[in-house]
C-alpha cells in the first residue's frame, strides 16, 4: 500500500478513521479504503449480492391491451408532400403498424430472447439484467469476457457472439445498461 502523498490538504491520520475507512496494519497511521480491504480478503463489509433468475415473460394481456391500442389508431392528416419534414411519414408509420399488429410474432421474438441463462441483480439501487452463458464442457477451461453495449443498443445485439465465443471456451456475461 502507497503512502498518501502529503500536503496542506492531507496529514498523517490521527484519531479514530472515518466511516467506510480502516487502518492498515501493515502501516500504522495510514489508512485503507474498506473496499480494498475486502479484495485483500481481511474483511467483509458488504452484504452478498442476490442474483436472481430472469426470462422475458410478457403477459398476453399486455399484448391483447398493446393490439386493441393499436388497432384503435386516430391517424393525423398529413400535409401535401411533407414526406419526413414534420416527422415520420404517415404512410411509412402506418405499414409498421400493420406489421406489429398482423405480421409480428411476439412469443416467437420472446423464445429467442430467452434461449441464453438471464439473470438479475441489484447494484448500487439499480435492478442490473445480465446474459450469462458457459461452456458445457465444464472439463474445458473457462475464461469470462464481458461484452457491453452501448447507447442505444441493448444485449439483444450481442447476442449472435455468444454460441460462437462459448464454444471457443469463454463464459459470456453481457450486462445490459441499467434502465434498459
Amino acid at each position: 500500500i502507497e503512502p498518501r502523498p502529503r500536503s496542506h490538504r492531507t496529514q498523517r491520520a490521527r484519531g479514530p478513521p472515518a466511516a467506510g475507512v480502516r487502518r492498515s496494519p501493515a502501516a500504522p497511521g495510514w489508512t485503507v479504503p474498506r473496499a480494498i480491504a475486502n479484495i485483500a480478503g481481511r474483511e467483509r463489509t458488504t452484504p452478498a449480492m442476490s442474483i436472481q433468475p430472469f426470462s422475458i415473460a410478457v403477459p398476453e394481456a399486455v399484448l391483447d391491451d398493446l393490439a386493441r391500442r393499436l388497432d384503435a389508431t386516430i391517424w393525423p392528416q398529413t400535409l401535401e408532400d411533407a414526406g419526413w419534414d414534420y416527422g415520420t411519414e404517415l404512410e411509412t408509420l402506418r405499414d409498421l403498424v400493420e406489421h406489429w399488429r398482423h405480421r409480428f410474432d411476439w412469443r416467437a421474438r420472446e423464445a429467442e430472447l430467452n434461449r441464453f441463462p438471464q439473470f438479475q441483480v441489484a447494484l448500487g439501487g439499480a435492478t442490473v439484467h445480465f446474459i450469462h452463458a458457459r461452456h458445457r464442457d465444464r472439463a474445458k477451461p473457462i475464461m469470462p469476457l464481458v461484452l457491453t453495449h452501448g447507447w442505444p443498443s441493448t444485449f439483444y445485439e450481442l447476442t449472435a457472439v455468444v454460441e460462437p465465443l462459448t464454444q471457443a471456451g469463454f463464459e459470456v456475461v453481457i450486462p445490459s445498461l441499467p434502465g434498459y
